[in-house]
């Protein structure tokens, strides 16, 4: 390119030679004005021809590099022409600046570095407030937006777009992607996000009212899944934008969106809590509310909610109701500043009067609601307030809505609401005076509405006016804490009174009188509190608490000692307790030592208790803090000597033998070497207690397996009566320990079994012996299976034996089963299994070999004539006998049926198990005693086909899903079809046991029910939730048959209880939902309809069931005339058949009365139907 003047060009070697002494604003200075023209004119031309190559040649693809650095030399020149000091702009430049600003957009993406450059160029030259600047804006600010709408944009980014606002006023917003952008901006989270981006998206709101409506519409697009903290941003907006807006397009902007937000906040739908739209929409107004202060905005706010508020305070709709009414307690107090003052109190003795009517409206949401408007109103406004509408108000919540009976959330509203009022110091001298009205709230049956009343109590605690026990007396608070169900409450109340009994700041002596008066005054009250007590106190303070109660305990003792000193013994016996008592002790519980006696069982066993219960809540902790856990060993190995010979009270021992278990065996040698002696010598009516706490110290000394041991010592004569002359040291590796000689006691099989389940339903000690002590666990199991060896020889011969104890051995087998269980993988077993002498740890394996075996051994004893089954009379309650294997065969099947259900329950079990389970259950029912079985075969059966739906959705929307659990719906309604079928069976020879066997079954039918109609209906599912129907339906009808066969008579039923029982009973169940009466009746019509009446006894089968749910349902009557129309047809297709059959003359009668009776009945029924109608 030939050009004349070649200032330019050594200009752009200078700058690509990076030379540093080089100072551009210095040459550009030096030049003469003509000279400046001249270089510009020449960098025009050539920037003109560079810009022609890259946007319409593309030869920028062989020169991308080159002509980037010249884009940089030429915008960095024009930077330096334009910020030197006195700069001289030349037309020339302008115009090169504006060659660039014209090509900005279509700039290729390689040259993004030199896109940003001009735009920053512009950028600083409009800033300038150059000449025509004006002509360097379009294509600036549209760049500037997309380079901040970029995902990797920074707030820098914006924050340029924003410096650039008043340059978005010449942009055309008729052009669709203008508007795009500007509406992406409301959606950004960079704009969103600060203050000045807040300001902008304000600002857009002023630039066209078309864009008004298109950025509205994009917040409404957020306002449904945006973070809170946005929504509160969405309304500063539109404050900001209603702010700055004048003439129409404030008008618009008030109607088309702020009115808008108003409209839908009051019909949006509540459904969420405080995340729902309705929650979401006030959020974005409250904004509004908050700012009222603004000049002009009341008058706004009640311009735009007067048509809509006012009428929706009064609609049907109780939802609606209840966003007005948040709205309207929100906007409190609607006022306009060109109202004049007769207006404006019209208007807000107007709003006082719907505040009234809102507490008493009947729906509780809208209560809730106003209550807690209404606290708000009256801690912002209390000093404004006249003092008969306070007193009214809190009058109205203190002696009517704190006592709504119909709506817990409305009590617990009041609640609240007074903790909100408590926020205004004027409101306590009313308040003080009329709270303890409420001290019966601590007692109300529903646990929020206890829980607000207890937090009103912390409030008021904080007031120093105000006394908690003026309100609610520590008597109610300790009763109430005594009972309290919910932990939250308890905590809560712990929290209140633990300043009352723990004071952490008070003396020794004044603690421990604390609790003493605690102890005395409600012991019951005390457990719980100082359960809770640890969570409010530092472990350092509970330790030294700890303490503080032992320290008390010896300090009685050696008083004791000291009142019977005499003789030498005494004397010595006191030295020896002083000698072990701490002189700051001694002091610390000096003041209490009047008050206290060790002959006061009451006192010490409280003081024990709450050592332990405090000492049970901080081990954990003191695992962490060696040095405490030392200090509070070191002290109690000494005391628990003197506490076992000071106390003869078994409870109290009892407690002193529980507190050794936080030791090691090591540091209570003489308590821990006498425990498994004192295990063996309980007696036979020991209760929980009694062993409980030996066994709990075995445990924690790590003496489990000697307990084990003991145990299996006992049961063997009982499950291995063959082999009782062997040791049971002779089967059991023993550990290698010095052990002293026991007597040799009598086996107390009762008191085993007793034992193994103390281990087993201890939650803390399972949990330790499941991950220590497995293969203790694994042999304990494998002894107790041989049982079933036993129950074999006691079916086989006859012989009286320990059935209850053969039933508790398998029942534990079967639990250890369940509790080791560990899936096999690949056919391998875990490594304790192997260490266990290679058992077994799947659960489904080892109640397979049971099912296998009960199949084989228990159900043909069971298979026995009813004669024979009545003279057993009540199973549960049949005394062992040489003639009652049946008893204890029944007993283990029911067992195993429980165990099974509960297996599946927890998820344990693949197909192949749960069709065993199927197939046993099967076989059981169609047994002699099945019947007394129903309830639990069809709570397995529920169970079986929630898991089933569960696997089959899994299923489907996983393709490598496992077949573990395939849909097994066939054949769980297959096998509830057998149930209903062995009902009927029931009613027939067992007449005795129907009303506890549907007593049983009745709530589980209905879950069944409602499981196969709510489910996403697959294929599958519809086709046996109808066969269901069917099969409900049939055994309906036929019970009817046979109940017409019977009577020979058609005697219509008043209500549903007059039906026999098992038509009773469903048409009760599926009474309670219209839907699946429908799904019943469907099936009714579609037998009528399919000929599926054989005889006349069916048809008045059906026409009584169609009769009485006539009466009492709430059924279609076109659905029942169509019924009844079709049941007359096929009666008298029936009376065509019977005409030309031979069937005997008497038998002819009968069914023809039968057929007459049907006839009227039906005609009734239509009759009756045409009158209702």
């Amino acid at each position: 390119m030939a050009v004349k003047n070649r200032a330019h060009e050594t200009l752009h070697t200078l700058h690509t030679s990076n030379i540093d002494n080089v100072d551009f604003g210095e040459i550009i200075q030096s030049l003469q004005h003509q000279q400046v023209r001249n270089l510009w004119s020449d960098l025009t031309g050539w920037t003109n021809d560079i810009l022609l190559n890259v946007v319409i040649t593309d030869e920028y693809q062989m020169e991308v590099q080159k002509t980037a650095e010249y884009l940089d030399f030429v915008i960095f020149l024009a930077n330096i022409s334009i910020t030197v000091d006195d700069a001289f702009i030349p037309e020339e430049l302008l115009d090169t600046c504006i060659l660039l600003h014209d090509v900005l957009l279509t700039l290729p993406g390689a040259l993004e570095n030199q896109k940003n450059g001009i735009a920053m160029l512009c950028e600083v030259w409009y800033q300038a407030e150059l000449e025509q600047r004006d002509r360097l804006t379009n294509n600036t600010a549209k760049y500037l937006l997309q380079r901040s709408l970029r995902p990797d944009a920074s707030v820098k980014d914006m924050k340029r777009v924003v410096n650039m606002k008043q340059a978005f006023t010449a942009l055309d917003l008729e052009e669709e992607e203008n508007q795009e952008l500007l509406v992406q901006c409301m959606k950004n989270k960079n704009f969103l996000a600060k203050d000045k981006g807040r300001r902008f998206l304000s600002f857009l709101f002023g630039l066209n009212s078309d864009l008004i409506e298109l950025l509205h519409s994009a917040i409404k697009d957020q306002i449904p899944h945006c973070l809170r903290s946005v929504l509160s941003y969405f309304g500063e907006i539109y404050f900001g934008a209603w702010c700055t807006a004048v003439g129409s397009l404030r008008d618009t902007l008030e109607t088309a969106c702020i009115q808008d937000l108003m409209y839908h906040a009051a019909h949006a739908q509540r459904r969420g809590g405080a995340n729902s739209m309705a929650s979401r929409l006030l959020t974005v107004l409250k904004y509004l509310h908050q700012h009222k202060q603004k000049s002009g905005l009341d008058h706004m706010l009640h311009k735009l909610y007067t048509p809509i508020l006012w009428r929706s305070l009064k609609v049907a709709n109780g939802l609606v109701r209840a966003n007005a009414a948040a709205l309207f307690v929100d906007v409190f107090p609607l006022t306009d500043t060109e109202q004049n003052k007769i207006e404006s109190d019209e208007l807000m003795q107007k709003q006082f009067d719907t505040l009234q009517s809102l507490l008493f409206d009947p729906y509780p949401v809208v209560r809730v609601i106003a209550v807690k408007g209404v606290c708000k109103i009256l801690k912002d406004y209390w000093e404004l307030t006249p003092a008969a509408v306070i007193r009214s108000h809190v009058e109205m919540l203190v002696r009517t809505l704190a006592f709504d009976s119909s709506a817990a959330s409305v009590r617990a509203a009041v609640h609240q609401g007074f903790c909100i009022v408590l926020d205004n110091p004027l409101s306590v001298p009313m308040l003080k005076a009329v709270l303890p009205e409420l001290k019966n709230c601590l007692f109300d049956v529903s646990e929020i509405a206890r829980l607000a009343f207890v937090n009103l109590l912390h409030k008021v605690k904080l007031q120093k006016d105000i006394k908690y026990w003026t309100i609610t007396p520590l008597d109610n608070l300790l009763a109430q804490l005594e009972i309290e169900s919910s932990n939250a409450v308890s905590l809560k109340l712990v929290s209140l009174v633990i300043s009352s009994y723990i004071p952490v700041d008070k003396s020794s002596a004044h603690q421990l009188a604390c609790c003493l008066s605690l102890l005395q005054g409600n012991p019951g009250a005390a457990r719980v509190f100082y359960k809770h007590a640890p969570s409010y106190m530092s472990l350092e303070h509970t330790c030294k608490y700890i303490l503080l109660l032992g320290k008390c305990i010896i300090s009685c003792i050696r008083k004791e000692a000291q009142r019977s000193a005499g003789n030498e013994s005494s004397q010595d016996s006191e030295a020896s307790v002083s000698g072990n008592m701490a002189d700051e002790g001694s002091a610390d519980v000096s003041c209490a030592d009047d008050e206290l006696s060790v002959k006061d069982t009451g006192l010490m066993s409280g003081l024990l208790e709450t050592i332990i219960i405090l000492w049970v809540q901080v081990e954990s902790k003191l695992r962490s803090r060696q040095q405490l856990r030392d200090s509070l060993h070191t002290q109690f190995s000494s005391y628990l000597h003197l506490m076992n010979k000071a106390f003869e009270d078994p409870y109290i021992s009892s407690m002193v033998m529980y507190m050794t278990s936080f030791f090691s065996a090591s540091e209570v040698i003489v308590f821990s070497r006498g425990c498994l002696s004192k295990l063996r010598k309980l007696p036979l009516d020991a209760s929980s207690l009694d062993y409980g706490v030996l066994l709990n110290c075995l445990h924690s000394w790590g003496k489990v397996d000697d307990v084990v041991e003991l145990c299996m010592e006992w049961l063997k004569p009982i499950v291995q009566p063959s082999s009782q002359d062997k040791s049971i040291s002779q089967v059991k590796k023993r550990r290698k320990a010095v052990t002293f000689d026991v007597p040799v006691s009598q086996p107390r099989p009762e008191m085993a079994v007793k034992y193994i389940q103390w281990l087993l339903l201890d939650s803390d000690c399972l949990g330790q012996l499941l991950e220590n002590d497995r293969p203790v666990l694994m042999e304990l199991k494998s002894f107790l299976k041989t049982a079933v060896k036993a129950v074999e020889r006691r079916l086989q011969t006859g012989v009286t034996a320990a059935d209850a104890l053969l039933l508790d051995a398998l029942t534990l087998h079967c639990k250890l089963a369940v509790l080791l269980h560990e899936p096999a993988t690949d056919g391998k077993r875990d490594t304790a299994a192997r260490q266990a002498g290679d058992e077994e740890c799947n659960a489904v394996s080892a109640i397979t070999d049971l099912l296998t075996w009960a199949d084989e051994e228990l159900l043909s004893v069971l298979q026995l004539p009813d004669k024979t089954l009545a003279l057993l009379g009540e199973i549960s309650n049949a005394t062992p006998s040489t003639s009652d294997t049946s008893v204890l065969a029944f007993k283990l099947v029911k067992m195993l049926l429980e165990m099974c259900s509960e297996m599946i329950q927890c998820g344990i079990g693949e197909r192949a198990f749960v069709k065993q389970v199927i197939d046993f259950m099967t076989s059981l029912i169609q047994t002699g005693v099945g019947h007394r079985l129903l309830g639990l075969a069809v709570r397995l059966l529920y169970q079986l086909a929630v898991i089933s739906f569960h696997n089959e959705s899994r299923a489907e929307s996983d393709d490598n899903a496992d077949d573990a659990g395939c849909f097994l719906g066939e054949t769980i309604a297959m096998s509830l079809s057998r149930v209903v079928h062995a009902m009927l069976c029931m009613v027939r020879k067992h007449p005795e046991d129907v009303q506890q066997v549907t007593g049983e079954v009745k709530q589980t039918f209905l879950e069944i029910f409602l499981l196969y109609y709510r489910w996403p209906q697959s294929g599958d599912s519809t086709h046996i939730y109808t066969e269901l129907m069917a099969t409900v339906m049939s055994a309906s009808v036929a019970e009817l048959a046979t109940h017409v066969r019977r009577e020979q008579s058609v005697a219509a039923f008043g209500d549903l209880q007059m039906l026999p029982p098992i038509s009773q009973l469903f048409l009760g169940i599926l009474g309670k939902q219209q839907y699946l009466l429908r799904a019943f009746f469907a099936q009714l019509q579609a037998c009528i309809k399919e000929s599926g009446l054989q005889n006349i006894q069916e048809h008045c089968a059906v026409m009584l069931v169609i009769d009485v749910l006539a009466k009492v349902s709430g059924l279609p009557r076109e659905c029942i005339r169509e019924a009844v129309e079709q049941l007359q047809a096929s009666l008298g297709t029936l009376a065509d058949d019977q005409e030309n059959s031979s069937t005997e003359e008497d038998s002819v009668k009968q069914e023809n009365e039968i057929a007459r009776a049907v006839t009227e009945l039906a005609e009734k029924c239509l009759q009756s139907l045409s009158e209702c109608s």
